[in-house]
């Protein structure tokens, strides 16, 4: 490991704060795909012994985020073009009809915020981190103002394969971020034409356009760690 873990907070039982801590070291890229967990070093840099190690192992295995080979140790899970485009496919079934129910009935003073939020990301474009937090938000506001509670239980339970695909959202150039910002835009002006079809239909190919990015993105990193 070449940087300190990033440190949970929050966990109180021991087993769940280590769990949540490699959580964390798996989503900022602390280890690299494919990459063999060194449970002793873990344990020595967490300051903990190796059984919480391996409950946590167990549990992110189950989580997708490592897999458990027997008699060889715990890997790192490798993020597949299939994978990213199988969960944006859910995603863009799921949340273009979230919009259209959303679209009649959200708040004007939400979509101001929404508004508000955008024009912030305007001011930094060369901020990924600030691209991807105002993302989550933006999807986030649209769930909050469906009805029908089932649609978040279910993109709930894709949470762990969006936080990984949202790894490579974070290294993606600077026009990929612009083009997703300006779909957004697109999306919150139908929303203020109160303009479900077409709000829904521009959240669906948002969400089909951010897989072909993020796609893209792995695929250039690939390549240069290849040439490495």
């Amino acid at each position: 490991m070449k940087t300190p873990l990033p440190e949970a907070r929050g966990a109180r039982v021991l087993t769940d704060w280590v769990t949540e801590t490699l959580r964390l070291a798996i989503l900022k890229g602390h280890f690299a795909p494919g990459e063999k967990i060194d449970q002793e070093l873990v344990a020595r840099e967490l300051d903990v012994s190796r059984t919480p190690i391996r409950e946590a192992l167990k549990v992110l295995d189950s989580e997708g985020f490592l897999e458990i080979r027997p008699h060889r140790g715990a890997f790192i899970t490798k993020l597949t073009e299939e994978d990213i485009r199988k969960t944006y496919e859910v995603r863009s079934l799921i949340e273009a009809e979230m919009v259209r129910r959303a679209t009649p009935r959200i708040p004007r003073s939400e979509l101001d915020k929404l508004d508000a939020r955008l024009k912030q990301v305007n001011s930094t474009p060369d901020k990924p981190e600030r691209h991807v937090d105002v993302d989550i938000r933006f999807h986030d506001t649209i769930g909050e103002h469906v009805e029908n509670e089932l649609f978040q239980e279910i993109l709930e339970g894709l949470t762990n394969r969006i936080l990984r695909v949202r790894r490579f959202a974070q290294l993606q150039p600077e026009y990929h971020l612009v083009a997703s910002h300006e779909e957004h835009r697109a999306v919150l002006y139908a929303m203020r034409k109160r303009d479900a079809e077409k709000a829904a239909t521009l959240m669906e190919k948002h969400l089909h356009n951010s897989a072909d990015r993020i796609c893209e993105t792995m695929r250039a990193q690939w390549e240069d760690e290849a040439s490495t």
